[in-house]
């Protein structure tokens, strides 16, 4: 059984190692052919729509969580199915998803505030 655990939380580790690798580069910046640095109207909107992509994404994963949790695998038979760690995974990935796009808001907030200036 400890042996079983251990690849359980080895997949669980390597799961949100990729997923903070993937967390690193969710917020996208635009090109300066977009939005100039210096037109902030520009880059709060681009910023809210990115935020909103975020959020599109984050309930992607937690879609695909609730999947893998309805289909838990075939040859289970009340063990543990090895698409445990899947729901975990899209459930950590969501998260980040979120977590980047309260970021993209803040983003956002701030380039408002450099407009009042």
């Amino acid at each position: 059984m400890t042996m079983w655990k251990r690849w359980i939380q080895g997949g669980v580790l390597c799961g949100l190692v990729l997923g903070g690798l993937v967390g690193c580069g969710m917020i996208q910046h635009p090109a300066a052919s977009q939005v100039a640095i210096d037109d902030h109207a520009g880059q709060a909107v681009w910023h809210e729509r990115e935020a909103a992509r975020l959020r599109t994404a984050a309930k992607d994963e937690l879609a695909m969580a609730e999947a893998y949790k309805k289909n838990p695998g075939l040859s289970t038979h009340g063990a543990m199915s090895p698409k445990v760690d899947m729901v975990l995974h899209c459930e950590s990935i969501a998260g980040m998803y979120n977590k980047a796009a309260e970021e993209a808001d803040k983003i956002a907030e701030g380039h408002r505030a450099l407009m009042k200036k």
